[in-house]
């Protein structure tokens, strides 16, 4: 019978050339993916190639970038934030096949946001509008509150308060349209449009919602 021994320490080997602790200690629980990320110094929002992350839901974003390569049983994450870092620390326990073992991985990483203006707020600050909803008549209270739980703070370029009512101005007309569609259910709607401007030979108009 041919027995074979482990080549770090000689005891037994359990898989290849290594015995059971020797080889549990060259393999990983987990690992992580590299992240690029940026940071909106206006809006304190962080951004991948892919996605917006808000620091709330950073360990929830860290959380992803863990690609298993056992059997984890509990993750435990922890994450400071600064502007121009985000660390996190990551401690994981369950076991790599074949062997049953608990082990503990633990892992810190690190990334360093590039500062930025994301595009809402390079248009917000620029006062750039695609659309404009006119808030007019005896219900426009109602409409300003409604208009309040539709549309978020960073699709907004801002609200003119008028003696006849309001005017608030939307950064994207998809952002409007969504909102006015819902505010039809409630209120009167007209639609119009104003031409404001050229680029690259391409009209650009801009759409105005009037709601009573």
């Amino acid at each position: 019978m041919l027995f074979m021994f482990c080549i770090k320490c000689g005891k037994d080997a359990f898989v290849g050339n290594f015995c059971e602790q020797c080889y549990l200690e060259k393999k990983d629980l987990f690992i992580l993916k590299k992240v690029k990320m940026r940071y909106c110094d206006n809006c304190g929002k962080y951004y991948t190639q892919k996605e917006k992350v808000s620091p709330e839901e950073m360990e929830h974003f860290i959380s992803g970038q863990i690609e298993e390569k056992g059997n984890i049983k509990n993750i435990e994450i922890k994450v400071s934030k600064r502007v121009d870092k985000i660390h996190a620390v990551i401690v994981a326990k369950g076991s790599i096949k074949p062997s049953k073992i608990s082990i503990t991985d633990r892992k810190e990483f690190s990334i360093y946001p590039k500062k930025i203006k994301c595009n809402s707020c390079a248009k917000i600050l620029g006062n750039y509008h695609e659309a404009v909803i006119q808030i007019r008549g005896l219900k426009k209270e109602n409409i300003i509150r409604e208009i309040g739980k539709l549309i978020k703070n960073d699709e907004l370029a801002g609200i003119l308060k008028l003696k006849e009512g309001y005017d608030v101005k939307i950064v994207d007309k998809p952002v409007a349209a969504r909102a006015v569609q819902i505010l039809r259910e409630k209120f009167t709607v007209k639609r119009s449009f104003k031409l404001v401007g050229e680029k690259k030979g391409r009209k650009i108009y801009r759409n105005f919602y009037a709601v009573r």
